[in-house]
């Protein structure tokens, strides 16, 4: 829905600025203290990208502990990756689950 919404606007930022010498702008986004005025559809694509990489079992867990008693794991691909995900383990399961992945252990 997010991606949707954000296509949305920028195509309309696209006609209310077509045929300008300006450049176009596009829908930003502020996620927290790390970012403050980013690409929002670059963004949104790049963490999708990541989510289908973790659901697919492609991306490592590096590190798991216990919250309230829900364990939770945390993925990252690299030390120069610019997203990680910390989540509960069954939000990961329930997501296989849906999209019939089995992930061989």
């Amino acid at each position: 829905m997010l991606l949707s919404f954000v296509r949305y606007r920028n195509a309309e930022l696209g006609k209310q600025h077509d045929g300008s010498q300006k450049e176009i702008p596009k829908v930003k986004v502020g996620c927290g203290h790390m970012t403050y005025d980013a690409d929002a559809e670059r963004m949104i694509l790049q963490v999708q990208g990541l989510f289908e990489r973790i659901i697919a079992g492609k991306v490592p867990v590096l590190k798991s502990g216990e919250k309230r008693g829900i364990i939770y794991d945390h993925w990252c691909e690299s030390e120069e990756s610019k997203y990680s995900v910390t989540a509960p383990r069954s939000l990961v399961e329930d997501a296989r689950r849906h999209f019939r992945i089995e992930i061989q252990t």
